[in-house]
């Protein structure tokens, strides 16, 4: 581990760097052309509707904890199922929808399906997203390498 002075590290990285970085990172990871695809549409079926309101109930446990510990810092908005507003946001659930919908189409010159966040209603259950609707959560550069390296 090296240590930076933040005089240093100010000086180096400028606004201009920074700007340039993540214009490269952009560049490197942009090459998916949707190919005309309507998935936001597409995957708001009551087929993926069902499918995911099942896993949220199966995996009630875990986000009843999740809510509480996001309560503990505010009043998070939560969905309703079965009378019990312990389940992700609408905009995290039609996330999972798409990526469910994408995930599921035989998109050529794709490897694999990635959600990339930290919020704990995707990364608690990566591995139940993967093994159930078969895509993955990159909560971090490590994890989003085992997935770039398989």
């Amino acid at each position: 581990m090296v240590l930076v002075s933040p005089e240093v590290l100010e000086s180096v990285l400028t606004e201009k760097v920074v700007s340039e970085l993540v214009e490269n990172v952009l560049s490197d990871f942009s090459t998916w052309k949707p190919l005309d695809l309507h998935a936001e549409a597409e995957s708001d079926n009551p087929e993926n509707t069902e499918a995911v309101n099942k896993f949220l109930l199966e995996y009630s446990d875990i986000y009843e904890e999740l809510t509480d510990m996001k309560r503990t810092r505010g009043n998070p908005l939560r969905t309703v199922l079965e009378d019990r507003d312990i389940y992700p946001e609408a905009p995290d659930i039609d996330i999972i929808k798409i990526a469910t919908h994408l995930a599921d189409q035989p998109l050529r010159g794709i490897g694999t399906v990635l959600i990339a966040t930290r919020d704990g209603d995707f990364t608690m259950v990566a591995r139940a997203f993967e093994e159930r609707f078969g895509f993955g959560v990159a909560k971090n550069s490590r994890t989003l390498n085992l997935w770039i390296r398989t």
